[in-house]
């Protein structure tokens, strides 16, 4: 063997490690294993980051997408498969070397109309080839070349920017959840002007419902057009409405959210009545399970962009399932039956 350690060991290390923290691994090894005391947090730390860099190194160079085939070439094509969905969505992990700082690392999920969905992370601004991560999930889902991805998000710049990075030539769209969002927002904000002036504010609010549905539509431009009747009609509360400053706020950014984004919003009605996804509530679970069990939440851990990313790539193995098969392509004689569910994960 060319490791010190045997790989059965090592397995087991990534494996609750990636679900669990370093000390917790140590203190499980030594209730249901004969390690001794010299398997300690470190130990465990450090073998667990050397198979993450294995697997990270694997992954290859960045991809290049090709585009997709010229007009005379496709009516000779067979029919396309149904589009991939991906989502993608940060969290924000407190940074080692500067305690009040923190850095992003970015997950997604990548769910085909067939098959089972496949986790990916990596740490925003320390990875530079983020778009083999991608790469490596679609390609064991069997992506084919003239297969559309569409990508789902909430319009964050950064995001915008990466997913353009990851597969340029596909569709991208805002999710309904984050534009519902903020037409709640926009609409607490409204309730408060019934008390003042009854007919203005019923006005207002049959505006914003009238936004929503073009929304819903598709039909931006109509949606834009009353949002910015919102926007001139609501200066009659100015000196009266204790709360107009937020609500300005509010209906300004709404504005400028679908001026910069609007070319993002599909006919989520059309795609609620295909079947397709209209939300990134998926990726919203994925980092609670992803990032926040295991890096932030119920516990006030630090990381190195470098730690957190190792330790993303052994923890989405775990969640898909693959780090099993990682193992047994490096040590054809390995041993160890992978009992780990999502459930699993999910509970940990």
């Amino acid at each position: 063997m060319p490791e010190h350690t045997a790989p059965e060991l090592l397995y087991l290390e990534s494996k609750w490690s990636s679900l669990i923290s370093y000390g917790l691994t140590v203190r499980a090894l030594q209730d249901f294993l004969p390690v001794g005391t010299t398997v300690n947090a470190s130990t465990v730390r450090r073998d667990t980051l050397q198979v993450a860099r294995r697997l990270d190194a694997e992954l290859g160079p960045e991809p290049i997408f090709p585009l997709a085939g010229c007009p005379d070439a496709c009516s000779s094509l067979p029919a396309a498969p149904p589009p991939i969905t991906v989502g993608l969505d940060g969290g924000y992990l407190r940074s080692w070397d500067n305690k009040n700082t923190h850095f992003v690392a970015i997950v997604g999920e990548s769910v085909p109309t067939d098959g089972p969905a496949k986790r990916f992370g990596f740490v925003l601004g320390h990875d530079p080839k983020p778009g083999r991560h991608l790469a490596a999930v679609l390609d064991s889902q069997g992506l084919r070349h003239e297969q559309e991805l569409v990508f789902l998000s909430d319009g964050e710049e950064s995001l915008r920017q990466l997913q353009c990075c990851l597969r340029p030539h596909s569709q991208h769209l805002i999710d309904w959840f984050h534009l519902s969002m903020r037409l709640t927002g926009v609409g607490q904000f409204l309730k408060g002007l019934a008390h003042l002036d009854v007919e203005r504010a019923a006005d207002l609010q049959d505006a914003l419902q009238h936004t929503r549905w073009n929304l819903w539509h598709g039909k931006v431009k109509r949606a834009y057009h009353w949002l910015r009747l919102i926007e001139g009609r609501m200066w009659h509360f100015a000196r009266s409405y204790a709360k107009f400053s937020a609500l300005a706020r509010a209906v300004h950014g709404f504005l400028h959210y679908l001026w910069r984004n609007g070319g993002l919003v599909p006919n989520y009605a059309r795609r609620r009545r295909a079947g397709q996804a209209i939300s990134t509530a998926f990726v919203e679970s994925l980092v609670n399970s992803l990032l926040s069990k295991r890096f932030a939440k119920k516990q006030s851990m630090q990381w190195t962009p470098v730690g957190a990313h190792l330790l993303l790539q052994t923890r989405t193995r775990i969640l898909n399932g693959d780090l099993v098969h990682n193992f047994r392509h490096w040590y054809p004689a390995f041993s160890v039956e992978d009992q780990s569910s999502r459930d699993t994960l999910l509970a940990a």
